[in-house]
């Protein structure tokens, strides 16, 4: 996968409308500066104050002012809307993945592509691109309106943008590896304290205390030594603007009086290096988020170039489209190694029961099994029909783990029991069903269906997440079972499993 793009047909609109906004801006200004001109020149004449000339004034102000804040909204959804873009493809991605690939990153990495990084991401569409639309815009406008009032003031304008360019191109390289530094210290220590976070006690407890805050105080200081260089460099950057248009207007004064031009051209030359200040200063602004945008954005195409979960299609055979028939199933397991050198076969009939053999790589059998994984040699069927051409609706309606990390999410017990379910059936099917399979007081004991879990359920113990499972699957009725852990069934659970016609495959004898 790659990354979406920001010019998108909506994205691209509203780009546009930015730029239109931007020349209004600049209409406005040229406004507000020949009314100021209009109005100096009056009162050198010792003529009342002419009242379209402040009208003008004070309705360019007011428009511009309106005009910023139409600009930051409009600047505000298209980032929002690439962030969700970004949000969706690294989730699809993710979904797409091999769990054993996506199990090898570090959950700091993960959590920073939601976080971190989508704050860069989002920041240049949404405040970097508008103030480069701005000032883009802007800044020729200002320098024209200056060569309007006096040739001698658009020149002055004109070392004041070039000047001004040429320290944005030149300074952009190293505000860029500034940027890299600081993702590569911030990640780091991210990554650190999100693995250590839950296990602090347990580090405690073997005596790793102050060494892990050694470990933190070093990375926060690498940290902030990197962010203070990247600071200044990008305020130096932001603040060149504001010297220079001192500059700039001591040298229009000065031409102003050696040429004798009126009071009121000056005066509107003011105005117009007043107004072309902020969006240069914006302007240098960009250069900081576009490198944060850069960084951002090339670890995310890291990310995104990372190969999906191979289908293991067979060629010439449609992918994954075939359904299995409700009712317990038929398994074949053809000379199947997981990857471990453990060569497993075995045949079930419909309804048969058997255990694995010692040193099976349990785990990752059941997930091919389930179809989410891939073995490195052998075939598995099911109904006489390879796992790769099976659809994933029917896998997941015919085939359910049992163990004791099943998928929980943050939230109610009644979610848990019924995630995956194309149509959630309401509390009273749901007792009906449990109470049906003798599992009732198994609920009862987890504490109902309005039992708050938290997320992966790690406040509770092994065994109360391995009845989570036997309860989904309850509600499931699913045509094979894999349990991966035996030791763990009750006595109520035996006795559901006995009397369930389902095929049952568990990692080891009972």
């Amino acid at each position: 996968m790659t990354p979406p793009k920001i010019a998108t047909r909506l994205r691209g609109r509203l780009i546009a409308i930015l730029i239109l906004i931007a020349l209004s801006q600049a209409i406005a200004a040229a406004i507000a500066a020949f009314a100021t001109r209009w109005l100096f020149l009056a009162m050198d004449a010792g003529a009342e104050l002419p009242v379209p000339a402040l009208s003008a004034l004070v309705g360019a102000a007011l428009f511009i002012a309106a005009a910023r804040v139409l600009f930051r909204r409009i600047g505000e959804g298209l980032g929002q809307d690439y962030a969700s873009d970004v949000r969706v493809t690294l989730f699809d991605h993710a979904s797409r993945m091999s769990p054993a690939d996506l199990a090898a990153r570090r959950v700091g990495y993960l959590t920073l592509r939601f976080v971190g990084d989508l704050t860069a991401l989002k920041d240049w569409p949404a405040r970097g691109l508008p103030m480069l639309v701005e000032g883009a815009v802007m800044a020729p406008a200002m320098v024209a309106i200056l060569f309007v009032l006096d040739p001698g003031f658009g020149l002055i304008g004109m070392g004041l943008a070039v000047l001004s360019l040429v320290v944005l191109v030149t300074g952009a390289s190293g505000l860029m590896k500034a940027h890299r530094a600081v993702r590569s210290r911030r990640a780091l220590l991210a990554a650190d304290m999100a693995e250590r976070l839950p296990i602090a006690p347990e580090l405690a407890a073997i005596g790793r205390r102050n060494l892990e805050l050694r470990l933190i105080r070093r990375r926060a200081a690498q940290l902030t030594q990197a962010a203070q260089a990247r600071i200044t460099r990008g305020e130096g950057m932001r603040v060149l603007p504001d010297a220079l248009s001192g500059l700039a207007a001591a040298a229009l004064i000065w031409w102003g009086a050696k040429t004798g031009l009126p009071t009121g051209s000056i005066a509107a030359g003011l105005a117009v290096l007043a107004l072309a200040a902020r969006p240069l200063r914006d302007l240098m602004g960009v250069t900081d988020r576009a490198g944060a945008f850069r960084a951002a954005h090339t670890k995310l195409a890291s990310a995104l170039a990372r190969p999906l979960a191979a289908s293991g299609t067979p060629e010439g055979h449609a992918a994954r489209t075939i359904r299995l028939q409700p009712g317990a199933l038929c398994v074949d397991l053809q000379d199947v190694d997981t990857g471990n050198g453990v060569v497993t076969s075995l045949t079930l009939g419909a309804g048969d029961r058997a255990d694995l053999p010692a040193g099976t790589d349990v785990a990752h059998l059941f997930m091919a099994i389930a179809g989410l994984e891939q073995v490195a040699s052998g075939e598995i069927r099911l109904n006489d029909v390879g796992v790769a051409l099976l659809s994933p609706g029917s896998l997941r309606r015919s085939v359910f783990r049992i163990g004791p990390t099943p998928l929980i999410l943050k939230g109610s017990l009644r979610r848990n029991l019924t995630l995956g379910a194309s149509d959630r059936p309401r509390d009273k099917a749901i007792l009906t069903r449990l109470q049906k399979a003798g599992l009732l007081e198994l609920l009862d004991k987890l504490g109902g269906l309005n039992c708050r879990l938290t997320e992966g359920a790690r406040t509770l113990t092994a065994e109360a997440r391995f009845e989570i499972s036997v309860l989904r699957a309850a509600l499931g009725q699913p045509g094979l079972l894999l349990i991966a852990a035996p030791e763990l069934l009750r006595a109520d659970t035996k006795r559901w499993l006995r009397d369930h016609p389902a095929t049952v495959i568990c990692a080891c004898a009972t």
